[in-house]
């Protein structure tokens, strides 16, 4: 069977279409979007299942053919692919807080706070802030920061207080720890004065 684009394009909310020279393999039309999947019976539990290969236009047919082949390969090994695709979601979504380093969290405040909710010049400040200042906790785990090491870190910007505040503030309860976890201490006090 060919596949035609048009027909695809045409496809109703709630139908598919399937292809006999590819079983399983099928393109699902859901509101306003076209989705390749794949339908098999489990080699675990024999119940069936289906996993989603991409979406159509982006996938083509081809593409479709070759992740079917694919995941049709790993079923017949033995696999519950749908099993497999949960835990790589799961494992992807939530960061071990023990494998979460410093620059790691910097880096997804900056991606998923700052320049989203930012205008650009204050995004740009504060990426440059994070490329440089952070550089001696950078590699070590978030989770194993002390209060100590915070105040080291503002310490060592002691002679350019209004950066050291700019960065506690980005770490801190106003930035940071109000994003994520708390990582960092919430006052530390260089030379008497509370930031």
């Amino acid at each position: 069977m060919r596949f035609d684009a048009r027909a695809a394009a045409m496809l109703p909310s709630g139908d598919h279409i399937t292809f006999a020279e590819f079983p399983g393999l099928r393109l699902q039309a859901s509101g306003n979007r076209k989705s390749w999947t794949y339908r098999y019976k489990s080699p675990v539990d024999r119940r069936m299942r289906q996993v989603k290969l991409g979406e159509w236009p982006a996938t083509s047919f081809a593409g479709a053919i070759a992740a079917w082949e694919k995941s049709r390969v790993a079923r017949d090994s033995g696999t519950e692919l749908s099993a497999l695709r949960r835990k790589k979601k799961n494992d992807a979504a939530r960061p071990s807080p023990h494998d979460y380093t410093v620059g790691q969290l910097c880096r997804d405040y900056l991606q998923g706070y700052v320049e989203v909710n930012r205008k650009t010049k204050g995004g740009a400040e504060v990426a440059r802030m994070f490329k440089a200042m952070p550089g001696p906790i950078a590699d070590m785990h978030a989770a194993t920061i002390t209060r100590a090491q915070a105040f080291d870190l503002l310490e060592s910007y002691r002679s350019t207080p209004m950066l050291a505040a700019r960065l506690r503030t980005e770490l801190g309860v106003r930035g940071i720890t109000r994003w994520m976890p708390v990582v960092f201490p919430k006052t530390p006090r260089i030379g008497g004065r509370k930031f």
